[in-house]
C-alpha cells in the first residue's frame, strides 16, 4: 500500500526539516506533485502491524505536523484510538477498574499517578503524570525497576530503583487483574520440558487467537509478552479498520493517505470532511467492538478537521 502527504515544502525548509536526521529523506522520497510518498507492508513485523519505509513515516515528528497540509479545496480528517495500548490491555486482561476508568474518559496515566502517590487523581502535578505515564509503559514492555529509573532519568526525573520498584508494586495492587494476566502470559511462555509428558503452550495470543510463538521473543522473553499480545491485538484492530473503510468512504470524495498504528489519516473534499469524518469514527468504533465484543466505547476517540495535520490532529 502506497501513501501520500502533500507537504508544505516551505513551511519544512523553514522548520529545519531537510536539516535534521530523522527527516532529511523526506526531501529525496517526494514526488513531483510535492506529495511524500511512503510503503506500507501489512504484517510486516512479528506482532502483525503495519511496518513503514521509505521513507519510515511512523515517527513522523510532531512539531512538524503544520506542514502537512490539504491541497486547495480539500481537508485533512483525523482520528486515533485513545490511550489505546491500555485500553487493549485492559480488554485483553478483564481488568474491569482500568476499562471503566477508561470508559468513563479518566486519563489514564493520571489515575496510575494517584495510584502510586496517594494524592488525588485532580491533584496530580504534570511531574507525577510523567511518573505515572512511564510506569504504564513500563507494565506493557515489562521494565524492571532499573529500567524504570532510566527511562525517568531520560526526561530529567530523579528516581532510585528501589524507588521505581516500589512505585510498580503499588501499580501491581492497584491493578490486580492486569498484574495477574501478565504472570499468566509468562508461565506460558516458559520453555517447554521435553522431559515432561506434556509441554506447555509457548506463545502469547491475541484478541483474535493469533499465537505468536515463544521463538519470537528474545531470551527475555518476560518483557515482551505483555507488548507482543497488546501489539499484536492493535494491528489486529488497525486492519480491521483498514479493510473496513474503503467501502464505507464509498461514494465519498476521501481516501486514507496515512496510517500510524492507532491513527488514521483522511483527506477529503471541504464538502465531504464532517462525512468522511464520521464515517471513519464510526468504523473504527465498529473494528473495535468486533475485536472486543461488549466493550464499552465512550471516550474511546480523539477526531478532528483542520487545513494542517496539526489542526485536525488538535
Amino acid at each position: 500500500m502506497q501513501t501520500g502527504l502533500f507537504l508544505d515544502w516551505s513551511a519544512f525548509d523553514e522548520a529545519g526539516g531537510a536539516e535534521r536526521s530523522e527527516t532529511a529523506a523526506y526531501v529525496h522520497a517526494r514526488d513531483d506533485q510535492g506529495r511524500l510518498r511512503a510503503w506500507f507492508t501489512p504484517c510486516g513485523t512479528v506482532t502483525g502491524r503495519l511496518s513503514c519505509s521509505a521513507p519510515n513515516l511512523h515517527g513522523f515528528p510532531n512539531d512538524l505536523k503544520h506542514c502537512v497540509i490539504a491541497p486547495e479545496g480539500r481537508v485533512l480528517v483525523d482520528a486515533d484510538f485513545k490511550q489505546s495500548e491500555m485500553r487493549i490491555a485492559a480488554q485483553l486482561a478483564g481488568d474491569r477498574s482500568m476499562i471503566d476508568a477508561l470508559a468513563s474518559g479518566k486519563d489514564i496515566h493520571r489515575e496510575t499517578a494517584s495510584c502510586i502517590s496517594g494524592v488525588n487523581a485532580d491533584d496530580v502535578t504534570h511531574e507525577q503524570r510523567q511518573i505515572g505515564k512511564a510506569v504504564n509503559f513500563g507494565f506493557l514492555f515489562g521494565q524492571t525497576g532499573k529500567g524504570l529509573a532510566a527511562s525517568l532519568a531520560s526526561i530529567g526525573i530523579v528516581k532510585t530503583q528501589e524507588e521505581c520498584k516500589a512505585m510498580q508494586g503499588e501499580f501491581a495492587r492497584h491493578y490486580p487483574v492486569l498484574t495477574a494476566w501478565k504472570e499468566q502470559l509468562i508461565r506460558g511462555c516458559r520453555v517447554p520440558d521435553r522431559n515432561s509428558d506434556s509441554f506447555p503452550p509457548t506463545g502469547v495470543r491475541t484478541a483474535m487467537g493469533r499465537r505468536i510463538p515463544v521463538y519470537t521473543l528474545d531470551y527475555r522473553f518476560g518483557s515482551k509478552v505483555v507488548n507482543y499480545a497488546v501489539q499484536g491485538s492493535g494491528a489486529e484492530l488497525t486492519l480491521q479498520v483498514l479493510d473496513l473503510l474503503p467501502e464505507h468512504l464509498a461514494g465519498l470524495d476521501a481516501k486514507i493517505i496515512h496510517c500510524i498504528h492507532d491513527e488514521f489519516l483522511l483527506e477529503a473534499a471541504e464538502d465531504d470532511a464532517e462525512a468522511a469524518s464520521a464515517i471513519l469514527a464510526q468504523t473504527m468504533t465498529d473494528a473495535f467492538t468486533q475485536l472486543f465484543p461488549g466493550a464499552p466505547t465512550s471516550h474511546l476517540l480523539d477526531c478532528g478537521i483542520g487545513k494542517t495535520w496539526a489542526e485536525a490532529k488538535a
